[in-house]
């Protein structure tokens, strides 16, 4: 099946546009428009976890779909080490290893071995998610100090710090897991509903998540200029 599912566009799309309403939340709580807790409280954090959670889950279903990976790859690993060097001059806002580099690796290691790895069931890749965040939490509990070296993996040592901050462990079980739904897929075996599915817009926003995410805080910082809110100065 190499027809474009629209479902799945839609969702992405909707993944993205809640992303941009909590950046634009964010940034206004820097200005001193909004109150932290608006913003920095359980209910918030639940679905940015949750939209964020999806966003993976949609990239390693797309990887399944693909016949470019290390294209993908090579392109996301560029626009995220290029957002690393430009926000590197400004520490609050400094992206070390953001979702971009976690999505880039992750699509990487799928083109690298993808096919030795495909025979494990999405029970597992779910099962590693949820025991790989557990493990995630406990070593970066602070009760020891964590060698340097290994944030990429998940395994944070102290004093690093990343504004957008997504490691490979746990969420590159997550992204495999995607895969694993983008198999099921291509094999019709999801219900009927998924491939009737429509929706334009969200499936247009969808389709270009890696231009919107990477133009839109300078677009915000625009606004917020013109508006009166921010003076860089």
């Amino acid at each position: 099946m190499s027809k474009r599912i629209q479902l799945f566009d839609a969702l992405r799309g909707l993944s993205i546009l809640l992303m941009l309403v909590h950046h634009a939340a964010i940034d206004l709580v820097g200005l001193h428009v909004l109150p932290n807790r608006l913003v920095f409280n359980p209910v918030v954090s639940t679905l940015q976890f949750v939209f964020a959670s999806v966003f993976i889950l949609l990239c390693g279903f797309s990887s399944e779909f693909s016949r470019h990976n290390f294209r993908r790859a090579g392109l996301l690993l560029v626009c995220a080490y290029a957002l690393s060097l430009v926000t590197s001059f400004v520490p609050s806002a400094y992206i070390r290893f953001g979702i971009l580099h976690c999505l880039g690796y992750s699509i990487l290691i799928y083109a690298l071995i993808g096919k030795r790895i495909s025979r494990v069931s999405a029970k597992t890749w779910c099962l590693l998610f949820l025991l790989g965040y557990a493990v995630y939490v406990l070593v970066n509990a602070g009760y020891w100090e964590n060698p340097d070296h290994l944030w990429m993996l998940g395994i944070v040592p102290p004093g690093f710090a990343s504004a957008d901050y997504f490691s490979l462990m746990p969420w590159f079980f997550l992204f495999m897991l995607g895969c694993k739904l983008g198999c099921a897929a291509k094999e019709g075996k999801l219900p009927n509903w998924v491939y009737s599915f429509r929706s334009k817009f969200f499936a247009a926003v969808g389709r270009h998540t890696l231009v919107i995410y990477l133009v839109h805080q300078p677009i915000f910082y625009g606004v917020f200029y013109l508006l009166g809110l921010y003076n860089p100065s």
